[in-house]
């Protein structure tokens, strides 16, 4: 795996319910990629994503996430692994009685952010990165 690299997959097969999902993926995503997963609807894209970050556990192939192979991740270590990954679902799953800065917050608390003045400092940095520092106080629509 290169120095760049984030994300690595090599011969991957996806399983959900022990039913092949996506078979022999091959992919690589380097550090700055900015990516999209398109397809039809059953095609795989979630069950993908849900692998890559551990939601699914890959038993046939290997995938790379910044240099560690998630196959050997302890389920202690992977609220660490997913603040690596940036992943945004169609749906959004957000609390919609949250406004967005206490959506983000219950995520990094649930995942492990417990000093307040980081977390605040993060929130607003992240808000500010996608051009919504001026809505932490609004509600999902």
């Amino acid at each position: 795996m290169s120095y760049n690299q984030i994300l690595n997959i090599e011969d991957a097969t996806i399983f959900h319910h022990f039913k092949t999902i996506l078979n022999n993926v091959n992919f690589k995503l380097n550090i700055g990629e900015f990516v999209y997963i398109i397809g039809e609807t059953g095609s795989g894209k979630s069950s993908l994503l849900r692998t890559i970050y551990s939601d699914i556990p890959l038993k046939m192939g290997k995938i790379i996430v910044d240099g560690q192979d998630i196959s050997k991740i302890k389920r202690n270590q992977l609220p660490y692994l997913r603040r690596k990954i940036g992943i945004i679902f169609q749906d959004f799953q957000l609390f919609q009685d949250r406004n967005a800065y206490e959506n983000i917050k219950f995520v990094m608390t649930s995942t492990g952010w417990n000093d307040e003045k980081k977390i605040n400092n993060r929130i607003i940095q992240l808000l500010e990165k996608v051009g919504l520092d001026n809505k932490k106080k609004q509600l999902p629509i």
